[in-house]
């Protein structure tokens, strides 16, 4: 059988089980591969959908917050990956060249002889690698095209003979260009429900739970971003700074200190404050509601905060406050 490490195992250290494809061939076969045909393949997850030939072989599995997909041609000489995982923040450049290049060497079973190539970040916003390596004594060339969008690090990666590649490339291009991402299967999916007595919202399902005196924290798998809600029971009603200074205590109890830099009220009658804590900043949202104080705080790499934006947006969106 073809061998898949029994957990993927990237940048940001997403888990996926294995995919095993069917074995290959001890030597290479010289018949023309075939790229015609073309059939729409869906996850069973939901989360991606493409093309690929219809005499291709294919496989899929998935985990909490992953989900992958191959295919074999019939003369097992060439495969086509998909994959999509959850990410919780946009990629710089070095950290989507880096992420790539993990993720094509453990979708591809780690080749002793794996070589990443030409990296770079296309105009579209794309990560594209170009690979080569040795596949049952054949060489083999490849490409990974993989994007940073809808709360996902989602692409393909395509491999065959390195003789004749480019025009192999040219054939299988409309497969690569059909990949589609479902960002409501990624939300809906890979996110697991968290409610206090005063609050429920949505966060990464897998994520380690921490839970407290009247606050539960969230670490991501990075370790990179905590989010923290909590609640406190409130005598009253609190003006800005008031509620302001409960939030800190909130957060002091769960994260440690900090010094508020800027507040202010959301159209949703919601407090937003942004607190500095050294190398970090956490932004938090502020509630009272049904006799209590509410807070939901995601603390970030203070450099960061805009990439971590979109996630920390969708998370927000899901945040209920009150008893009923």
């Amino acid at each position: 059988m073809f061998p898949r490490k029994s957990v993927l195992h990237y940048l940001t250290t997403i888990v996926i089980l294995a995919i095993v494809l069917m074995a290959l061939a001890a030597c290479a076969n010289a018949s023309p591969i075939d790229t015609g045909n073309p059939t729409t393949f869906k996850h069973r997850t939901g989360a991606f959908s493409l093309q690929a030939p219809q005499s291709w072989k294919r496989a899929q599995d998935a985990v909490e917050t992953e989900s992958v997909a191959a295919f074999s041609d019939p003369t097992q000489r060439a495969e086509l990956l998909a994959y999509a995982g959850l990410l919780d923040h946009r990629l710089t450049d070095g950290e989507g060249n880096q992420a790539v290049a993990g993720l094509a060497k453990n979708l591809l079973n780690a080749p002793s002889d794996l070589k990443v190539t030409d990296q770079q970040r296309r105009t579209d916003g794309a990560f594209m690698a170009a690979l080569s390596f040795t596949r049952a004594g054949e060489k083999r060339s490849g490409v990974a095209i993989f994007r940073d969008e809808q709360l996902a690090l989602a692409g393909v990666i395509l491999d065959g003979p390195e003789a004749g590649w480019a025009d192999f490339q040219k054939a299988m291009q409309p497969y690569l260009d059909s990949f589609q991402l479902n960002p409501d299967v990624v939300q809906g999916t890979y996110f697991t429900p968290l409610e206090g007595d005063l609050y429920a919202l949505v966060v990464p399902a897998g994520w380690q739970r921490q839970p407290g005196r009247g606050f539960t924290l969230i670490h991501s798998s990075t370790g990179r971003l905590t989010i923290i809600a909590a609640e406190k029971t409130l005598t009253g009603t609190l003006d800005t700074a008031g509620l302001v200074t409960t939030g800190m205590e909130l957060l002091q109890q769960s994260l440690g200190t900090g010094k508020v830099s800027g507040n202010e009220t959301l159209p949703d009658g919601r407090i937003k404050v942004t607190i500095d804590r050294g190398s970090n900043r956490t932004i938090g949202y502020l509630d009272q509601k049904d006799g209590g104080i509410i807070g939901l705080f995601f603390d970030v790499p203070a450099d960061r905060v805009q990439d971590y934006q979109p996630f920390i947006d969708f998370v927000y969106s899901t945040f209920i406050t009150g008893k009923s």
